[in-house]
């Protein structure tokens, strides 16, 4: 009689966890279509024609397979130099942010001194900005430069220089949010290694460089991962500060425009053409992130298990 009551309880304990299981898998399956659908969908009219776009059976998987919008796409986006040109600028921005963040966030984690949780309360705050309020005081600090107080009759603006500011002094793009994961990931190392280099004679700087980096590789990845990728992606910083730049942040928003005044010419504007050649440039403009996700997968989520953000 024991037996089966627990045969009974066991297998229902199974029914339970693959219900459970069933309905997981489910939403993550619609969350993954909301997601990648849109993607996919740009994916496949990258390589069709005008032709597949105006025949009726033609849904998502094209009967005239091209590459012309792709080469189309990268004439006007000048991809191989504007390409090497973005991706240099936006490693220089995220090793910057990186630096300015450990070092911010160390402090917050290690370190006692009086107005400690109201930093730290100021540096999430600034996730809720949106940037469109702080960009105009910005555009006019970096117009006519002025350091407390002194005017240096400096304009940055289009240069590298103002976004380069923001990441080194910690104010870069959601630097609240890698100084939140960097803190959280300091505030649970292990103290008795700070002693035990305090024990040998290494100061707290010494520590920092000796011991707490060399353990926090992991993490320091994940903080560049995500600081490359929001770099990236931004358009908004890069049309502020640069406005005549040519990074493929701000030419991909172009491409429409260009491929309008291109055709106009002809005396109509071929909007179908216009479309195409679009989609395939937000896909050259995508694919570095893409191959930097493949590569770095593993990374980012070990560093946000070890950040305590989940669980």
């Amino acid at each position: 009689m024991m037996q089966r009551l627990k045969r009974r309880k066991i297998s229902k304990n199974k029914l339970i966890h693959i219900g459970q299981s069933l309905i997981t898998y489910i939403l993550l399956s619609c969350l993954a279509y909301v997601i990648l659908y849109p993607v996919f969908a740009r994916l496949m009219y990258s390589f069709m024609t005008a032709a597949d776009l105006n025949d009726d059976t033609v849904f998502l998987f094209t009967k005239h397979f091209t590459l012309d919008n792709y080469k189309q796409a990268s004439e006007f986006m000048n991809y191989g130099v504007n390409l090497i040109k973005s991706t240099v600028t936006v490693f220089i921005y995220s090793v910057l942010q990186l630096v300015a963040v450990t070092v911010i966030a160390y402090g917050l984690a290690r370190f006692r001194f009086p107005g400690r949780g109201l930093l730290f309360v100021i540096s999430i705050i600034t996730l809720i900005i949106p940037p469109q309020i702080l960009s105009m005081p910005l555009y006019f600090q970096f117009q006519d430069l002025n350091i407390l107080g002194i005017n240096t009759g400096l304009n940055l603006l289009n240069t590298p220089v103002p976004t380069a500011l923001l990441c080194i002094t910690g104010l870069g793009l959601k630097s609240g949010l890698l100084i939140f994961m960097m803190r959280q990931y300091f505030s649970g190392f292990p103290k008795e290694l700070d002693e035990a280099a305090a024990i040998d004679g290494a100061g707290p700087f010494k520590t920092f460089f000796m011991v707490v980096l060399p353990s926090s590789g992991t993490m320091l990845i994940t903080i560049f991962l995500f600081s490359l990728v929001w770099q990236w992606t931004d358009g908004f910083y890069v049309s502020v500060f640069e406005p005549t730049s040519e990074y493929l942040q701000v030419v991909v928003k172009q491409v429409y425009g260009m491929v309008k005044v291109a055709t106009q010419g002809s005396g109509t504007v071929d909007v179908v053409g216009q479309s195409l050649i679009n989609n395939a440039a937000f896909l050259l403009f995508i694919i570095p992130i893409i191959i930097v996700f493949l590569f770095g997968q593993k990374h980012l989520i070990e560093g946000v298990e070890r950040s305590g953000i989940v669980g």
